[in-house]
This record gives structure tokens, C-alpha cells and sequence, in this order.
């Protein structure tokens, strides 16, 4: 697998990660369920896409002339930016920009899903 390959399956990785866990606060299951869901999958998969962020900017930024893995990379800097500034507000902060973050994550992810269902495409219609 070459770099730009492995970049292109990093970034969906975590395409994939984003939508897997928006899914998973629609579903209607109890707090409990939630927990072990966390525990068992939620922690191993949050740690593979912690890898594959920076695998995956680092990557990007090998292959600095393809554009798409550079927004890709970008888009990946917002949402950890966007992370950490949700998890640092004060409770009466969050409430009050809980819409903005919840828009930038959304946007964030969108383009994410956007590009990488274009990578596939693309790699699908090579063969």
C-alpha cells in the first residue's frame, strides 16, 4: 500500500468512526448499554483513530501536492480543535455555544464522509 493510499484510508477511518458514533446517540438504549458499548468498542476505536488522525496528517502533509488529503487533514485539525475547546468551556459556556460546536463537528464530519466516499469512488472505478 503506498502513502497516498494509506493516507486516503486514514482519513476514512475516521469518516467512518464519526458517523459509527453519531449513530450510535440516535439509537434509543439504555445509559447502562451505552457504558459497555464505550468500554468494549468505543476505546479501542477512539485509540485507532487517534493513530490514524496523525497518521493520516502526517501523511498529508508527505503528499503535500494532492489537495484533497490536504483539506482532509484540515478538516481533521478542526475537529480536534473543536474537541478540545468543547471539552474546556465551563458547563454554562457549552450550553450556550453547544449549537455552533455541534454545527462546526457536523460540517467537519460531512466533508470528511464527502471526500472519502470520493477516494473510493475513485479507487473502485481504477479496477
Amino acid at each position: 500500500m503506498n502513502s497516498r493510499r494509506l493516507a486516503y484510508a486514514c482519513f476514512a477511518y475516521l469518516a467512518l468512526f464519526s458517523v459509527a458514533a453519531i449513530g450510535l446517540e440516535v439509537l434509543p438504549l439504555p445509559f447502562s448499554t451505552y457504558q459497555v458499548i464505550g468500554m468494549v468498542v468505543g476505546l479501542p476505536a477512539a485509540m485507532l483513530a487517534a493513530a490514524a488522525a496523525l497518521a493520516g496528517i502526517g501523511l498529508a502533509l508527505i503528499r503535500h501536492r494532492e489537495r484533497r488529503l490536504l483539506i482532509m487533514s484540515a478538516t481533521t485539525a478542526g475537529m480536534t480543535i473543536l474537541l478540545a475547546l468543547g471539552e474546556s468551556l465551563p458547563a454554562e459556556q457549552f450550553v450556550r455555544y453547544r449549537y455552533a460546536l455541534h454545527a462546526g463537528m457536523g460540517c467537519c464530519v460531512l466533508a470528511l464522509v464527502i471526500l472519502s466516499l470520493r477516494w473510493l469512488q475513485s479507487e473502485r472505478s481504477k479496477r
